[in-house]
């Protein structure tokens, strides 16, 4: 059973509300003086659709058009024509001001199939164009699982910028298909499958990359021979949500593909390989890290044809460079995006909060009740937590519990039966960052109980078990192989159990039981030995059996009814050492003892013996 507790929309309208008053006004209201047009669904604006306004922009502007959108989703696929240049679009919020549309490759509109370049949700053809503060989303997933292209932003202008954005899709989330430079800072980008690709140089600045399925790929460059640089990653996040692993950095899609992670932070998430194969490509593309940090960062086991920069080679790595004229033939000028000098942007910050803010990063509960009453001992640094129950029918408590950060998602998993775990996992607004809080209802001390229900060996059950026993003695049928079987059955099925076999008969075995509570432990001890047929007397024939006390200096055995054939005795230890080995000559006709010298510490040894086509073990213990 699972509940969803989300926090998420009441908080983040008083978070709102709070920055609003803490600063003056509504980011309308304080763009307002530069703003040409309004889209708003609810007809409060110019325009009801993004598109009517695009078209209403007029053409070849020199100077800036500022087209603002008020919250609301926009089911339209937008066009953004070449004639548009200078134009600028702020959302009122990145979160809920979303363009959207559903297209992807094969599908079929209007009687032509759609390929990767026509999927996309919004297409830009304008040079100079600048997005701010707005979620680009295809939302469509063929099949159900994302599997297809479905690009959400096609970018081919030149000198585009995308600043505290959201592009939302599965593969080929963002397509630079500019032959010129593009910029984009404090943007999230997500996506499962080379969803970002193109051939534009690219500087992504402080974002987040975060990637929705395992054995994912980030990057598929394909940028052009005559470029120095293809995508640069400066002091981004490269992020999964829980459970998505095996994540590449890229792929070269074209031959001269360039990507490169420059002091960035890589998460588990990331394959140690770093870089995955395409085409052969792998002599003439440039694949390289430098001083990135987290724990998928290290570089040990990266593909040998990918780099890590030398200081040097980084020393070339800056905005100024990347963008000036000289790194490509295609660049007729040098850019400097120069965001910073924006007063838009500079307004549009003081209403927003960075994608690699910490408050993102935030995934912890501040209160935990149970049935409305707080968790005993509730320390939000504890992450798990007993709960003794009056039995297996009483009814699980009502769990809720309060993120630290408003902005956080709350996932509440009950057991389906008790005793069993409940799980609270909080999800930061990051949609990586989690911690789980646990709390095991205990049922009959079941958290600490370590007592196994059965032991079964090579198939057959050991006969009378008592959980309370500790040691048994099993003979297994002649010829078991070591491989035999071997389980412990624990009581409480959230036990762990950990078997150890011997490497050869006789032996012993253990079955070790942790707890619930991961601390109490019990330990079962199997001494197994081989069927010989001479368990009982056999007239004629010599039967051996050792004489206690096991003294210091050696055994005494009693061979009785005597035998003609001399008898052969070996002991060994728990591992199956060999420790003494000794021939006794023809017994006799009458019973006798025989002393096998030998020294033994204190332990518990196994002795075989061999006298014709007869064999028989058993154990001793030396105190």
């Amino acid at each position: 059973m699972l509940k969803h507790t989300s926090f998420s929309i009441l908080w983040l309208f008083l978070l709102n509300s709070w920055i609003q008053a803490q600063q003056g006004g509504s980011l309308h209201a304080d763009l307002l003086p530069e703003i040409d047009m309004v889209v708003a669904q609810d007809g409060t604006g110019d325009y009801l659709t993004v598109q009517s306004a695009i078209n209403a922009v007029p053409d070849y502007q020199g100077a800036r058009t500022v087209l603002f959108i008020k919250k609301g989703t926009y089911r339209e696929k937008v066009t953004i024509p070449s004639s548009k240049r200078n134009l600028t679009m702020i959302g009122e919020d990145a979160d809920s001001t979303v363009i959207v549309w559903d297209d992807y490759a094969g599908r079929i509109v209007d009687g032509i199939e759609l390929n990767t370049f026509t999927s996309q949700t919004i297409q830009i053809e304008a040079d100079d164009f600048k997005a701010m503060n707005i979620t680009f989303e295809n939302d469509a997933r063929p099949g159900g699982t994302g599997d297809g292209q479905n690009v959400a932003v096609a970018a081919y202008g030149k000198r585009n910028v995308f600043l505290h954005c959201r592009m939302i899709a599965w593969q080929d989330t963002y397509y630079s298909g500019s032959d010129d430079r593009h910029y984009l800072k404090d943007c999230f980008i997500e996506g499962a499958v080379d969803y970002i690709f193109g051939h534009t140089t690219v500087i992504f600045d402080s974002c987040q990359i975060h990637t929705v399925r395992s054995s994912g790929y980030i990057t598929a460059a394909s940028t052009k021979e005559n470029y120095r640089f293809g995508y640069v990653f400066f002091n981004s996040r490269l992020t999964a949500p829980p459970g998505v692993v095996s994540v590449y950095l890229g792929r070269p899609w074209k031959t001269y593909a360039q990507t490169v992670f420059f002091e960035c932070i890589e998460y588990e998430n990331i394959n140690p390989l770093g870089w995955h194969v395409w085409g052969g490509r792998e002599e003439t593309c440039f694949y390289a890290e430098y001083q990135c940090t987290g724990p998928g960062s290290d570089t040990t086991a990266r593909v040998d044809w990918s780099h890590q920069l030398t200081s040097v080679q980084a020393a070339e790595y800056t905005l100024e460079n990347i963008f000036s004229a000289a790194s490509s033939t295609a660049f007729a000028e040098d850019w400097d995006p120069a965001v910073h000098d924006d007063p838009l942007y500079g307004i549009v910050k003081k209403h927003t909060t960075l994608f690699m803010d910490p408050v993102n990063l935030d995934a912890g509960i501040e209160t935990l009740y149970l049935d409305g009453a707080p968790l005993s001992g509730w320390d939000p640094g504890t992450y798990e937590y007993s709960i003794e129950m009056p039995s297996a029918d009483a009814e699980i408590p009502v769990i809720t519990a309060t993120a630290g950060n408003p902005l956080s998602t709350v996932l509440i998993a009950y057991p389906e039966s008790l005793p069993g775990w409940a799980e609270i996992t909080v999800l930061g607004n990051d949609g990586a960052t989690h911690s789980t809080y646990r709390i095991y209802f205990s049922v009959n001390g079941s958290y600490s109980d370590t007592r196994l229900d059965s032991i079964v060996v090579a198939g057959d059950p050991i006969p009378d078990f008592d959980p309370g026993t500790f040691e048994y003695d099993v003979i297994l049928p002649a010829g078991t192989s070591k491989y035999f079987g071997l389980t412990g059955y624990p009581h409480v099925p959230e036990a762990r159990v950990v078997t150890t076999k011997p490497a050869s008969f006789p032996g012993a075995a253990t079955i070790e039981v942790t707890a619930v509570d991961g601390v109490s432990t019990s330990t079962y001890l199997l001494n197994l030995s081989l069927a010989t047929g001479l368990e009982g007397a056999f007239p004629g024939s010599p039967v051996i059996r050792p004489v206690n006390p096991v003294t210091a200096d050696g055994i005494t055995f009693l061979i009785d009814p005597p035998g003609t054939s001399p008898v052969h005795v070996r002991i060994y230890d728990i591992t199956g050492k060999l420790m003494a080995d000794r021939v006794f000559g023809d017994p006799g006709p009458v019973a006798k003892s025989l002393r096998m010298n030998c020294s033994l510490k204190s332990g518990i040894y196994f002795y075989h013996m061999h006298s014709g086509n007869l064999q028989h073990s058993g154990k001793l213990v030396k105190h």
